[in-house]
């Protein structure tokens, strides 16, 4: 879990960007304890923040906001890209040479090489990311197909403004958010608020599977690159007679993606005995004999649903 925050504006003194665009990477310190940065255009007109949680290539050359080898195009980014050698390899063989092993330069070189529409239909992951092309002075946001990773953005005034959290956002000199009546409305009877809103007015969630596009004159856009409903109605994945068998096999491909990280497993277990069974099977397809690296996490969860998988070790979270 890592945090980004951003700011794309007219009007800001270079004093002013950076004093914001740091009080808004503060309030995401909890997101990423293992280092954190910040990019100013040179023309003040957009700023970018970053806290770090090192997850892929733990050493310095995954710092961020990481700008480009052609020094076109920056990127802030939260998550992990599963299909991350796929996209290194067909890189490089493009002739793009990447310093380090991160997926955010796999991300940023992809954008800089197809651009980000296309990059994004080959990404397999969870991720949530900002990138800034210097050159067309454009700014693009981009979310996860099943909205994962969060990632807010709203208009105020001249000032384009995004974060990982609601929390940053408000740190936008002289501006007091309102609350967001039919949000508030919406929470009480469904216990949650639809995307795209939030509980401030202006202010929204960037949906699922969308990506985001503005520029210094032109209002933001938003366009869908994944669509669950498309997939299904195009008959892309279409059902077995052996679901079960399909299952496994899927487990087994996202095993293999998954695992490629450099840090220990976990899962997150859900308080019903369907999912609980559905974890002992998930568990065993993934480590097979890595259970020593494995743990579970679960919040108000029957101890003994889960605890009963050999090796792995459980955590009872409370909050």
């Amino acid at each position: 879990m890592c945090g980004i925050c951003g700011i794309f504006t007219f009007g800001l003194e270079s004093q002013s960007l950076q004093r914001i665009i740091n009080s808004m990477t503060d309030t995401l310190r909890h997101r990423g304890p293992d280092s954190h940065g910040t990019w100013f255009d040179s023309e003040s007109v957009l700023a970018f923040g970053h806290r770090r949680l090192a997850i892929r290539d733990l050493s310095p050359t995954g710092h961020q906001p990481m700008v480009s080898s052609c020094q076109r195009f920056i990127i802030v980014y939260n998550g992990e890209v599963y299909s991350h050698n796929e996209i290194s390899n067909e890189l490089k063989q493009s002739g793009r040479r990447l310093k380090g092993t991160s997926d955010t330069e796999v991300i940023l070189e992809a954008c800089a090489e197809w651009g980000v529409k296309s990059t994004l239909e080959r990404l397999i992951g969870m991720y949530a990311f900002a990138l800034y092309d210097k050159q067309k002075k454009e700014l693009y946001l981009a979310r996860d197909r099943l909205g994962i990773k969060p990632l807010y953005w709203g208009m105020v005034e001249k000032h384009f403004i995004f974060g990982s959290e609601l929390k940053a956002l408000i740190k936008l000199n002289d501006w007091t958010p309102k609350l967001n009546r039919n949000a508030l409305s919406a929470f009480m009877r469904h216990n949650y608020i639809p995307a795209p809103h939030t509980i401030y007015e202006g202010i929204y969630k960037l949906e699922p599977g969308c990506f985001l596009h503005v520029g210094m004159e032109a209002s933001p856009t938003i366009e869908r690159y994944w669509d669950l409903r498309r997939i299904v109605e195009s008959g892309v994945r279409k059902p077995t007679d052996d679901s079960e068998n399909d299952f496994i096999n899927d487990l087994d491909y996202f095993k293999r993606l998954i695992q490629r990280h450099n840090r220990t497993l976990g899962f997150s277990i859900p308080d019903t005995i369907h999912y609980s069974k559905r974890f002992v099977l998930i568990t065993v397809v993934f480590t097979q004999r890595h259970l020593d690296q494995t743990w579970s996490g679960a919040v108000g969860v029957d101890r003994h649903r889960v605890r009963f998988v050999p090796g792995v070790m459980h955590h009872d979270l409370a909050f």
